[in-house]
């Protein structure tokens, strides 16, 4: 059997608990026969390999079962029970029959030797095991390196969107924006034209991740170099569908872009609007509670040289609009059911704040799970006299 290399990419620290000295004094000339690159850490009992264990970070524990005080099966429990610390445990026991394995794997054991311990199955199982923390502990690494680079970009995306609600007289905004792991591709925008007349813009990238993300970070240039058409919903989502349409292409990119654009004029007592492919918004006035109709035209990007048609709603005082990305059916209580549209719909008729109530009960124990980035906003025209924002 060749043995070459075992413990030699690094200075490995091993741990041998037993409350026989000569055991250990065997198990470590093992581990030291012909010069291998290891450091021995020793433990005569439970209470001592728990301390070895938090002053040195060992990167295997040897470990008797038959100890006085507290046995190898609790050792090993309170090992395991460190989550943040990938530290693998051999159980060497005498007692080969199946009942104590199986002990020994509830308690968390990576691997078995019986006694006497044999010098190649030690050497061999130490060695697969050491190869199998330097793996686990890489891809741990990596993972926390990744958590840095998701919140760094759950930073610059929260940048992209309004720092603020615009202020208008007759028009209350609320905002719920959340992503289902940090980033995602739900975005939107406040485009204030005048006094009297704000746009709206809602998006959903499709995929999630940092890919979508930063999709929003281009989106959000497009917008604000597209002013000229803020006014006219249909022609502002006809360019937007060109220039993202030219953006895949040119960095190959399967994605796309659902979008609703809306202009809220409030001289006129009006909404114009063009749809992308998204969810169309729900209205509440004084003819009930419904959809806004919408022409089903193709998500931005898609397709080259697609016209957006606009269409128009009378917006007066009292009415409501919520607009939002398809994340908000998604959501599922504690019983796993998806929320309803008629649900939706008939909170909103009733007049209860249905919006405050997802704000504060999403990912809550009481409320509804997110497994998709959700995004809501909700618009009301009020008298004059009020303020909104």
């Amino acid at each position: 059997m060749n043995l070459n290399g075992v413990f030699m990419e690094k200075n490995h620290k091993i741990l041998i608990v037993d409350d026989n000295e000569i055991n250990i004094d065997l198990i470590e000339a093992y581990l030291l026969q012909d010069k291998r690159d290891v450091h021995i850490l020793k433990a005569r009992d439970g209470y001592q390999a728990l301390e070895v264990i938090e002053a040195n970070e060992p990167d295997l524990v040897l470990l008797d079962v038959m100890m006085p005080g507290m046995d190898g099966y609790e050792v090993c429990r309170r090992i395991k029970a460190k989550e943040d610390y990938n530290l693998p445990v051999i159980m060497i026991t005498a007692l080969g029959d199946r009942k104590n394995m199986i002990k020994g794997l509830e308690a968390g054991a990576d691997d078995f030797l019986t006694k006497p311990v044999d010098r190649h199955e030690l050497l061999v199982r130490c060695n697969n095991l050491l190869k199998v923390k330097r793996l686990t502990d890489d891809l741990s690494q990596r993972y926390q390196d990744l958590k840095k680079e998701m919140e760094m970009a759950r930073r610059l995306q929260q940048g992209f969107l309004p720092q603020r609600i615009p202020e208008f007289k007759e028009l209350h905004i609320e905002v719920l924006y959340q992503t289902s792991i940090g980033v995602g591709g739900d975005f939107y925008d406040f485009l204030v034209l005048d006094d009297h007349s704000l746009g709206v813009f809602i998006g959903d990238v499709s995929g999630h991740g940092v890919s979508s993300a930063m999709i929003t970070a281009v989106l959000k240039d497009l917008i604000a170099k597209g002013a000229k058409d803020w006014a006219n919903p249909g022609k502002f989502l006809t360019y937007l569908n060109q220039e993202i349409y030219s953006f895949f292409n040119s960095v190959n990119s399967d994605h796309f872009v659902t979008a609703f654009y809306s202009v809220f004029n409030l001289k006129k007592n009006v909404i114009i609007y063009a749809n992308a492919g998204h969810p169309a918004p729900i209205f509440s006035g004084e003819k009930g509670v419904f959809r806004l109709e919408c022409s089903r035209e193709f998500p931005l990007g898609l397709f080259d040289n697609v016209n957006y048609e606009e269409e128009e709603q009378l917006f007066s005082i009292g009415n409501q609009v919520f607009m939002f990305t398809d994340g908000l059916f998604e959501l599922k209580n504690t019983q796993g059911e998806y929320l309803a549209e008629e649900v939706l719909m008939e909170e909103i008729k009733n007049n209860n704040d249905f919006f405050a109530y997802l704000r504060e009960t999403i990912n809550s124990s009481k409320g509804f799970s997110l497994d998709d980035d959700i995004n809501i906003i909700k618009l009301k025209r009020t008298e004059p006299k009020e303020s909104g924002g």
